[in-house]
């Protein structure tokens, strides 16, 4: 697996650009997350690509975010299919990862001004 990542402003976008199943594709990502979380930067995930989303990786998206928020950054998602947005609210973590419709949604969720406005 590659894990295709770009700047939008202040964010970074991380686009997993295969399936991520157990083991390697998910230890990319989650080698990739945890690098930028640390320093507080601000990481929106676009789940368009990424079929299925295993138990695993939702792991990795959940601890990553902990990690963040640790450490001062957030992380949100994008391009949720309507299992995968099941799964995330099944298993409790809808709340912990937001999921926006698109893209752009998800990074203006995360910018200095919506910050802002949800006094976090």
């Amino acid at each position: 697996m590659s894990v295709a990542s770009h700047e939008v402003g202040q964010v970074i976008v991380v686009v997993p650009s295969q399936t991520l199943y157990e083991g390697c594709e998910c230890d990319e990502l989650e080698s990739r997350m945890l690098a930028l979380v640390r320093n507080r930067v601000k990481v929106v995930v676009d789940l368009s690509h990424v079929h299925p989303l295993t138990a695993h990786c939702v792991g990795v998206l959940a601890n990553a975010q902990h990690l963040a928020v640790e450490c001062g950054g957030r992380i949100a998602l994008c391009g949720a299919s309507p299992l995968q947005r099941r799964l995330l609210a099944e298993l409790g973590l809808a709340h912990v990862l937001p999921v926006h419709d698109d893209r752009d949604a998800a990074v203006r969720s995360l910018s200095p001004a919506a910050q802002g406005r949800s006094g976090r």
